[in-house]
């Protein structure tokens, strides 16, 4: 979707998702003392099961 689609898409929304606004897990994992065991999201997606072609079914 092009930026400019994706503004009028989101509406007011759209501002606030086209921040390039870095995140991080520290904090959270000093918090809860907490470690991720399960890959990260981005070989999640890389797996690709996320994204499927629709059927005819739907």
């Amino acid at each position: 979707m092009a930026p400019e689609a994706a503004a009028e898409h989101f509406a007011r929304l759209g501002g606030f998702l086209a921040l390039d606004a870095a995140a991080s897990s520290t904090l959270t994992r000093e918090l809860l003392d907490w470690e991720p065991v399960l890959r990260g999201l981005l070989a999640d997606l890389d797996k690709g099961h996320y994204f499927h072609s629709p059927t005819a079914t739907g």
